[in-house]
C-alpha cells in the first residue's frame, strides 16, 4: 500500500502502560487512521512496548526522554515544532497536561484531544486522598483547554463529568477497536491445553490480569457453585499480583482439580472459542475489550452489569447474561443457563462487528474534523 505524503494531516498518539488494553487501543488506532490514508506517530512511554509487532511498518515510531509534565515540555515542544501534527491523541492524563504545556510552548496550532479510558473515581479509589485530589484539581484545571475529550463508554462519561464538574455534553463517548479480524484465523490455532480438546467438560473462562478489580475470588465462588451442579472446569489466563493468592484459593477449593490458572497466553483464542462460556467478573472496567475479544470468537459471555462498558457491549443483556456486581450466586444461575442455552456463535460474532478498528477509527476522525485522505491505495 502506498503511503500518505508530506501534504497529508499528521496524527500524534501516546501510548502508555506495559500490558493491557490501552497500549493495544492506541496501537490499533494508530493502525486503522494510517490503513486510511493518514501520517501517524505513535510515541510509546517505553522503547520496548508490548504488541509492537503489530504496528503497522509505515507508522512512525518516535521516542521522548522523558514524559514529566514539567521536564518533559522543552522535547515536546521540540517534536510539535520538527513535525507539525494537526492532532494529538492522549489516552492518559500526564500525557493529556504535557501536551497542553508543550503545545503552548511550540505556539503550535496542534489540536489535543484526550480519551478517557477509565473510570478515574474507581481507578484512583487506592490512592491516597491527597494524591486523588491533586489529580482531580489537574483534571479541572487542564481539560478545559482540549480541543475534546473522548470517553470509551457511557458510564466512564458519567464518571468523569461528575469527578471534575465538567459539562456531560463536552464528552463524546467512542467505544474502542476491539474488534481485530486476526482473531479468527487465530482462534483456529490448536488449544495448548487439554481441557479444550473436544468430548471434554465445558471450560469456564477468563481472561485477563489477575488483580482486584477483576474480583476473580468471586468467579471462584460461582464456579464452586455450578460444579456442584454439572460437570464443568474453570480457567484463568493471565499474570498480575494476585496471582499467588487466587492459586492458593483453587488449591482449597473442593473442586481443586478443575481449575487451572494458565498464565499469560500471547494467543489466549483458540482456548477462547472453544469455552462454553466466557466469564467477566470485574467489579468495574473501563470498556471490556476481552468481552469484544470473546463475542468475535464466538464464545457465549456471562459478565457484570459493572461501572463501565460490559452493559453498552453485551446491549443491555441482548448479546450475554449480565448479572449484578458481587452475586456469585447469580452468577452461576447465569452461567448454568448460558451453558444449557446458548446464544447463535453468527449472532456473537456479528456483535462484534460494531467495534471493528476501521469503524472506530472512522468516529475518531469524524470527531477531529479530518476528512479522510486518499493519499494511500
Amino acid at each position: 500500500m502506498k503511503g500518505p505524503d508530506r501534504q497529508t494531516p499528521l496524527i500524534t498518539l501516546f501510548a502508555s502502560g506495559s500490558t493491557g488494553g490501552i497500549v493495544r487501543t492506541s496501537l490499533r488506532l494508530a493502525n486503522g487512521f494510517y490503513a486510511m490514508g493518514l501520517n501517524v506517530d505513535f510515541i510509546p512511554n517505553k522503547p520496548e512496548f508490548p504488541y509492537s509487532g503489530e504496528l503497522d511498518p509505515g507508522v512512525g515510531v518516535r521516542h521522548l526522554p522523558t514524559f514529566h509534565r514539567v521536564t518533559g515540555v522543552p522535547a515536546l515542544a521540540r517534536y510539535i515544532r520538527d513535525r507539525a501534527p494537526t492532532v494529538i491523541l492522549t489516552g492518559v492524563y500526564q500525557h493529556a497536561v504535557l501536551a497542553l504545556k508543550a503545545r503552548a510552548v511550540a505556539r503550535s496550532e496542534a489540536r489535543v484531544f484526550a480519551a478517557v479510558r477509565n473510570p478515574y473515581s474507581l481507578e484512583w479509589a487506592p490512592v491516597s486522598r491527597g494524591k486523588y485530589s491533586s489529580r482531580i484539581r489537574r483534571l479541572k484545571k487542564y481539560y478545559p483547554r482540549l480541543n475534546g475529550i473522548i470517553a470509551n463508554s457511557g458510564g466512564v462519561a458519567e464518571d468523569f463529568s461528575r469527578i471534575t464538574g465538567i459539562d456531560r455534553s463536552r464528552i463524546t463517548v467512542i467505544h474502542n477497536p476491539a474488534y481485530d479480524p486476526a482473531i479468527e484465523g487465530m482462534m483456529e490455532e490448536p488449544p495448548d491445553h487439554p481441557w479444550f480438546e473436544n468430548g471434554e467438560p465445558p471450560v469456564i473462562l477468563n481472561v485477563g490480569r489477575l488483580e482486584p478489580q477483576k474480583n476473580l475470588t468471586m468467579l471462584m465462588d460461582a464456579f464452586e457453585q455450578v460444579r456442584d451442579r454439572l460437570p464443568c472446569r474453570l480457567v484463568l489466563i493471565g499474570e498480575g499480583s494476585l496471582e499467588k493468592e487466587l492459586r492458593a484459593r483453587a488449591g482449597a477449593s473442593r473442586h481443586a482439580g478443575d481449575i487451572e490458572l494458565l498464565g499469560h497466553r500471547a494467543n489466549p483464542f483458540p482456548c477462547m472459542h472453544r469455552s462454553g462460556a466466557f466469564v467477566l467478573s470485574s467489579l468495574w472496567e473501563g470498556f471490556g475489550n476481552v468481552l469484544v475479544e470473546a463475542l468475535a470468537a464466538g464464545t457465549p459471555v456471562v459478565a457484570t452489569d459493572c461501572p463501565g462498558g460490559p452493559g453498552e457491549i453485551l446491549k443491555g443483556g441482548r448479546y450475554g447474561r449480565l448479572v449484578p456486581v458481587g452475586d456469585a450466586k447469580k452468577m452461576a444461575d447465569a452461567i448454568i443457563r448460558t451453558l444449557d442455552d446458548p446464544p447463535p456463535e453468527g449472532e456473537l460474532r456479528s456483535a462484534a462487528q460494531r467495534f471493528r478498528v476501521d469503524v472506530i477509527a472512522r468516529r475518531y476522525l469524524d470527531f477531529f474534523g479530518l476528512s479522510e485522505p486518499t493519499g494511500a491505495g
